[in-house]
């Protein structure tokens, strides 16, 4: 709020100087209104969007293992290629232990490579309902939240 309220404060003083110093406070002015809404788009933005927020949410066993028979990698072949052990994969699929932040990064790079994207019904909720995987459309849907 304090940023857009300076290119208000700004409009006051531009009548009172020259054509040349008129366009620097153009410019100028334009650079904070811009500066404003970058700001408000990556920060402000994804705090007020559930949608946007759930781009971090990780990833479950059961999604894992779905996605990884959608593409019909092994659990060896997808540990290598993520980075983890084949230990740590199945201990996530099954439960036995909670995924990783880092972990989670790695195996969703991999499944973005492949054309994986992990989606849920586009609802206002707290909680994800109607998880799943699919391939990666070429035109977005905007009736199916993705995760």
């Amino acid at each position: 709020m304090v940023i857009s309220a300076i290119p208000h404060l700004m409009l006051c003083r531009i009548g009172t100087r020259s054509k040349a110093s008129g366009v620097f406070d153009y410019i100028f002015i334009n650079f904070f209104q811009v500066l404003y809404y970058v700001f408000y788009v990556f920060f402000d933005l994804s705090r007020d969007n559930p949608f946007l927020q759930a781009m971090t949410t990780l990833l479950t066993g059961d999604l894992i293992r779905a996605a990884r028979a959608l593409i019909g990698m092994s659990q060896v072949e997808l540990a290598t290629k993520a980075g983890i052990t084949q230990k740590a994969l199945s201990d996530f699929e099954l439960g036995k232990r909670p995924i990783t932040a880092k972990a989670n990064e790695k195996l969703r790079r991999v499944f973005d490579e492949q054309k994986i994207q992990f989606i849920a019904a586009n609802v206002e909720a707290s909680q994800l309902e109607g998880t799943g995987v699919r391939w990666k459309p070429s035109q977005p849907n905007s009736g199916i939240k993705t995760i």
